[in-house]
């Protein structure tokens, strides 16, 4: 008896319906995932703004522009103090967590060999370095320099193009469409 159910179990899972519950589960563990996936580049998005803001004007002042930039990387800069030592054996910048969540882990649609992880990969690569250029020119910059004024701008410029390449390139390593305008909560 316990055999012939287990036999029934079986031929149950090759049924096309049942392939649908699975699929289901599968595309509702993609949405709840890229919810967490892409939450954090936007809030850095965000945070990036906030830096420009104290960048620009007649007020601006680099020093703390360059303090919100590097908390706006998420410890893909300068990691937080109680991470640095962490940081020698892992990777704690949070943009190469996601990049590698969504092309090296269990429900990786793209490896890294596929041309959407390739993208990724690349584009992460375009974002950590115009963080790290950005963080430099801050650190030599003057706010009373109009060139320096005109270097950070369009640094920021540079920053937010790769942030966008970064977030379209995991969109489509999800298997979304990429659109920067993607409610996540509408998922």
């Amino acid at each position: 008896m316990v055999l012939g159910g287990s036999i029934a179990l079986m031929n149950s899972v090759n049924f096309p319906a049942n392939a649908g519950v699975f699929d289901g589960l599968v595309e509702a563990k993609r949405i709840t995932n890229s919810k967490y996936m892409l939450g954090p580049i936007r809030l850095s998005r965000m945070r990036l703004a906030d830096a420009k803001e104290l960048a620009s004007g007649a007020g601006a002042i680099y020093v703390d522009a360059q303090a919100k930039l590097r908390y706006a990387c998420l410890d893909c800069i300068v990691p937080e103090d109680n991470l640095t030592a962490f940081a020698k054996f892992r990777d704690v910048c949070t943009y190469g967590i996601v990049l590698k969540s969504v092309t090296k882990g269990p429900a990786a649609k793209n490896g890294p060999d596929t041309a959407n992880g390739v993208e990724a990969f690349a584009a992460f690569d375009s974002a950590l370095s115009a963080m790290l250029d950005l963080d430099r020119l801050l650190e030599v910059s003057t706010e009373s320099n109009p060139e320096d004024v005109a270097a950070v701008d369009a640094s920021f410029l540079k920053l937010f193009a790769a942030v966008d390449r970064f977030e379209l390139a995991i969109q489509a390593c999800m298997g979304f469409e990429p659109d920067l305008a993607l409610d996540l909560n509408s998922l």
